[in-house]
């Protein structure tokens, strides 16, 4: 019950601060579990450095969770 609820909580984290649409999100974490074994323990420094990448470069979200969503599709 933990997991399924840390995994919510960094899913709407990733929506929010991306500025992405709920779907979009749960698909980013779900591939980023998947393709890059990312645990749940690990959701939060992830979505963190996502959003610091975001910030920084001229990448925004959205640009990073296509991409995310099509290596998970390939791996």
């Amino acid at each position: 019950n933990q997991k399924l609820l840390s995994g919510t909580e960094q899913t709407l984290r990733l929506s929010t601060i991306g500025q992405i649409d709920y779907q979009q999100a749960l698909t980013t974490t779900i591939s980023l579990q998947n393709a890059f074994k990312v645990s749940n323990q690990e959701l939060a420094p992830t979505v963190d450095y996502i959003g610091a990448v975001a910030n920084q470069t001229v990448l925004s979200v959205d640009d990073m969770t296509k991409v995310d969503s099509e290596v998970g599709n390939t791996s």
